[in-house]
């Protein structure tokens, strides 16, 4: 979203304009990879288009901008979807770059900052535990009411990662749980049904 002087302080109308961006960007095809992507992609999508909108695709141009899902041993895709770039991750997470004051050269050094989290920040912390539970909703609402303050604060993903960090014991069953799930499906067709 652009890069800001070292005393840029955020306030509610930049928040607005970032909405105003999200809002577009979703109403396009990638709309429906944010809500498939899950997490806080797929949350901060819900707040502009409806669920719904994963029955829509793949869109058109998934050759182009897609992932291509291949079976284990096998070289032949199964199937394609879309997917989001690292542009439209940073954008869906508002990131901007921030002079630190400091140059590396003739360069200002910058550091990025968010509104909200990246995936890799939401995946690592303790409210990732395979779904969007009622505690990443609260912690969700929270953090928009925090946006909404008088004084709203930009992260890095180092503060990020710290400020979700929460239970480490949920990460183990969010762990736990995927490694299952993983082991069913690829034993699916081995499965009885009498």
């Amino acid at each position: 979203l652009g890069c800001r002087p070292t005393d840029y302080k955020p306030d509610r109308l930049e928040f607005a304009m970032y909405q105003a961006l999200c809002k577009g960007f979703l109403r396009s095809q990638q709309g429906r990879a944010a809500l498939l992507a899950g997490g806080i992609l797929g949350r901060i999508a819900q707040d502009f288009i409806p669920n719904d909108e994963v029955y829509l695709g793949p869109s058109s141009d998934v050759l182009k901008c897609g992932v291509c899902f291949v079976a284990d041993g096998e070289s032949t895709p199964i199937f394609w979807d879309n997917a989001l770039t690292d542009d439209e991750i940073d954008l869906l997470c508002s990131v901007y770059k921030i002079e630190t004051g400091r140059r590396n050269g003739n360069e200002p050094q910058c550091s990025f900052v968010s509104w909200f989290p990246k995936p890799a920040a939401w995946e690592t912390s303790g409210l990732n535990i395979g779904f969007w539970s009622s505690d990443c909703e609260s912690w969700y609402q929270g953090h928009l009411n925090e946006i909404n303050s008088p004084n709203p604060v930009l992260r890095t993903t180092n503060q990020w990662r710290h400020s979700l960090r929460f239970l480490k014991r949920s990460q183990k069953v969010a762990q736990v749980n995927e490694r299952l799930a993983a082991e069913y499906l690829q034993n699916i067709g081995t499965f009885s049904t009498s």
